[in-house]
């Protein structure tokens, strides 16, 4: 098994001396570096959500805040005065699940994440 192995060792040997080794050119670094420069694409910085947004998201939240400071509900209602559980009759027993904090904490991220990977994932489609 060894012998051929060596018969491609020395028919390979042969091959590289008849081809011999190619010298680069004397510029051929100061080449490859300006043209690695030409290529070079300048990417401006660009949020992902923009000012006008962020401006449009506080002028809405100021607006809301400003609405229900000056115009309250004539009558305080809340949700528990609403009795949605007794319109509503489902027969249906759903079992409690009582999670950690640091549990609630990681599936609210996990969750965040998996909702920001489509997002990122256009925007790096979309500049390249």
């Amino acid at each position: 098994m060894e012998e051929q192995f060596n018969e491609r060792d020395l028919f390979t040997e042969k091959l590289i001396k008849e081809a011999g080794l190619e010298k680069p050119s004397l510029h051929f670094v100061s080449d490859v570096m300006s043209a690695i420069k030409a290529k070079e694409n300048v990417i401006a910085y660009e949020p992902l959500i923009s000012r006008k947004v962020w401006w449009i998201l506080a002028a809405l939240s100021i607006l809301v805040t400003a609405l229900i400071y000056f115009y309250p509900m004539a009558s305080t209602m809340s949700l528990d005065s609403l009795n949605l559980m007794e319109r509503i009759s489902l027969d249906v027993s759903i079992p409690e699940v009582h999670l950690s904090r640091i549990t609630g904490y990681a599936l609210g991220f996990l969750s965040l994440f998996l909702l920001e990977i489509p997002f990122l994932k256009r925007l790096i489609i979309k500049k390249t």
